[in-house]
């Protein structure tokens, strides 16, 4: 295997995400803020996804495996929450941070354009059957 580091490529990625969380009155409100992941190369992303398929690994597992860090996230006293394992495994409770990181984790596992694809396509779904 080769050691080539190739010209725009990064050992870590930050990427943009969103938890959209349920108010008490039950709309919802879109918390805005930073995942950096681990990126892997393309055996490292085969092994993920067969451990996603064949569910010997979570989405948290993957994402354990993946985050590394996040940026602008706060507490409701808008106190930044620095990342730390407990830390993570508090968000990882939290089923709007979870869904917010797993698509960041799932990025890195399948690829942007891969994820944009599935998004435009369940989009559409609803769209027609709503």
């Amino acid at each position: 295997m080769s050691n080539l580091f190739f010209k725009g490529s990064r050992t870590e990625v930050t990427l943009p995400l969103k938890a959209e969380c349920l108010s008490p009155t039950g709309g919802s409100t879109v918390v805005s803020f930073k995942g950096k992941f681990k990126v892997i190369n393309t055996d490292e992303q085969k092994e993920l996804r067969d451990a996603i398929q064949n569910k010997s690994m979570t989405g948290e597992d993957v994402i354990r495996r993946l985050l590394v860090g996040w940026a602008d996230v706060q507490d409701q006293e808008n106190q930044p929450i620095e990342f730390s394992e407990e830390n993570l495994e508090a968000a990882l409770l939290n089923p709007f941070y979870l869904d917010a990181l797993g698509e960041g984790a799932l990025v890195i596992v399948y690829g942007k354009k891969t994820m944009e694809e599935v998004r435009r396509k369940n989009s559409s779904r609803q769209g027609s059957t709503g």
